[in-house]
């Protein structure tokens, strides 16, 4: 595995996926495109959305940040 893809972590609770950002990991998600869920990431860790993949479908049904439907799959990181 490549250091990119060796940080690259799946996860899908919310008190998780502020830990991981925080600890200099790259984490995949979903989220429902919201504003409301880019500010709660970037209030609870400091992270930032790297990139929507075109082609990744989200599985996981619920937004981990605010509860909804989600409706894409995103990587997030700690902002530099």
């Amino acid at each position: 595995k490549t250091y990119l893809e060796s940080n690259i972590v799946e996860e899908y609770d919310e008190q998780r996926i502020y830990e991981l950002i925080k600890s200099g990991k790259i984490v995949k998600t979903v989220f429902d495109g919201s504003k409301e869920a880019e500010e709660i990431i970037k209030e609870n860790s400091s992270g930032k959305t790297l990139v929507i993949p075109f082609k990744d479908k989200s599985e996981h049904q619920t937004c981990p940040f605010t509860k909804k439907k989600s409706k894409h799959v995103i990587y997030l990181a700690r902002s530099l």
